[in-house]
């Protein structure tokens, strides 16, 4: 990210140029009827002269908007500005990770200041206490990097992460500039009554680790009514219930052949597993009783997907032999799927979601096709990849498919049309899960490379990245969308929850 030409970024000094030559930083993060939203320092304000004697980007149309006595940070009105775009907000980061900043400077007696980009890595988040009030903010160390220093001019620069979500406000320098402090984004809402509501993001933090497999794990699912119950399988065999608070669990199923795919019922009172053999076997997920085992090699090969229709009444598997299997759950017993589906794939079947209405279903294959396809078995509509189709996820209104694939991209198409609306890149090994929130705004995918991904829905945007130590096989949301989970080929799963 280059910020040196970042427009967003402005120039805050006195009207009155003459006679003061001090200056500071301040940073777009709001636009209404009413101008254009600068956030700054207040001593910035203070130094170049005070209310009424300052100009943003030689704009002088400037209004104090708010702020409070008790903590150095300021947000101005300004009647401009109007195209440039808006930094968004986010209260949360991680101590260790790298950040950038921009700030003004004045070089060598220059008669107007630069804008230069410095790097480093944020420290603690500490508490500054009032001495006025008694109030408490939050603000983050600085380590400067690269031999780079902050200077005077810097303060009200923005501190943007990674994903170029801003942190906080640089408000001072220590030492050189070596060091210095940022006021948390978090503080904003203490001295800005009017805050738009949704304009600092919620982020994910890292929570927690579970750790009990053996082997590789295949797939996460949680209970689909408790947040605290998570479901995972596993190359060694075994089908685990977690309870997430306690980081406790129990094996509740167990096959004779690696564990490839879970799905657990609407209600949460059975999960189905199916097996590297090509079996299938329903669980009781409080007791681990066996409800239903299928016979012997039900599929040829692995059984690579399972899916379950909203109603309870199908049970739907993908195999590496190519078919699909649709059951009907209430009949099980019998032995064998009411429907062997001529899937036409050529490949290996590697997933299946139902639509949210419960009438037709995707299938997704290493032959590179994605296929909608009715109860009935009828094809209704095709699309074709570039590579294996290794997930598919699809939004609760079903227009949007999401596709995970071994080339590295995640594609979006409009299912109504069968038109491509955008390609996502940034992984850097095939995306072997993708899924979507509950709320249907935000969705994830898990990569190979050992990151998960999270994306904003509407506008395709990438809002964090999570990194875990090994490669990701699988990710879910839990029911809120507060809590997710991540399987990985470490035998190990990663737990992240949403920061309001």
């Amino acid at each position: 990210m280059n910020l040196s030409v970042h427009p967003s970024i402005v120039l805050i000094d006195s009207i009155d140029k003459e006679n003061n030559k001090d200056f500071g930083t301040g940073f777009i993060i709001h636009r209404d009827d009413y101008g254009t939203y600068i956030l700054t320092c207040k001593h910035v304000l203070r130094d170049a002269g005070g209310a009424g004697k300052v100009r943003v980007s030689s704009i002088a149309d400037v209004d104090i908007e708010d702020y409070d006595e008790s903590f150095d940070l300021l947000v101005l009105r300004v009647n401009g500005l109007f195209t440039e775009q808006i930094f968004s907000l986010c209260a949360s980061g991680n101590e260790g990770k790298e950040f950038v900043t921009a700030g003004f400077y004045r070089f060598d007696g220059d008669e107007n200041p630069r804008i230069k980009d410095i790097k480093g890595e944020l420290g603690k988040l500490e508490a500054i206490k009032s001495r006025e009030t008694g109030n408490r903010i939050t603000a983050w160390d600085l380590k400067i990097a690269d031999g780079g220093f902050l200077k005077p001019g810097y303060s009200g620069s923005p501190v943007i992460d990674e994903n170029g979500y801003v942190l906080g406000v640089v408000s001072h320098l220590r030492g050189k500039g070596e060091q210095g402090s940022a006021i948390s984004i978090k503080s904003l809402k203490k001295i800005w009554r009017r805050m738009p509501s949704d304009l600092i993001k919620p982020t994910w933090l890292y929570d927690k680790i579970l750790e009990g497999h053996s082997g590789c794990i295949n797939n996460v699912s949680f209970s689909p009514i408790d947040d605290k119950i998570l479901f995972s399988c596993s190359d060694d065999m075994t089908i685990r219930k977690w309870d997430i608070a306690t980081r406790s669990s129990s094996i509740i199923g167990k096959h004779s052949t690696k564990v490839r795919a879970i799905i657990p019922s609407p209600n949460g009172k059975v999960i189905t597993s199916g097996s590297e053999n090509g079996t299938i076997r329903v669980w009781d997920t409080v007791t681990g009783a066996k409800v239903y085992s299928s016979p012997s090699k039900i599929h040829q090969k692995r059984i690579n997907t399972l899916a379950i229709s909203p109603d309870n009444k199908f049970l739907i598997s993908g195999s590496s032999d190519q078919t699909i299997k649709v059951w009907d759950i209430q009949s099980l017993e019998n032995g064998s799927p009411i429907t062997d589906l001529p899937s036409k794939h050529t490949n290996g079947i590697r997933s299946i979601v139902v639509s949210k209405d419960g009438n037709f279903f995707i299938s997704g294959s290493s032959d590179n096709l994605i296929k909608v396809i009715n109860f009935n078995g009828k094809t209704l509509r095709k699309f074709i990849h570039s590579d294996k189709v290794l997930s598919i996820a699809i939004s609760s209104d079903q227009r949007n498919l999401i596709i995970g694939s071994s080339d590295k991209t995640i594609r979006i198409w409009d299912l109504e049309t069968a038109q491509l609306i955008d390609t996502l890149t940034g992984h850097r090994d095939e995306v072997r899960s993708v899924t979507i929130s509950p709320n249907n705004q935000t969705f994830a995918s898990g990569s190979t490379d050992g990151t998960i991904r999270i994306w904003d829905l509407e506008n395709k945007k990438l809002l964090h990245v999570l990194p875990h130590e090994g490669a990701i096989r699988s990710v879910a949301y839990s029911p809120s969308g507060k809590v997710i989970a991540g399987g990985s080929s470490n035998a190990s799963i990663k737990l992240w929850k949403l920061s309001e």
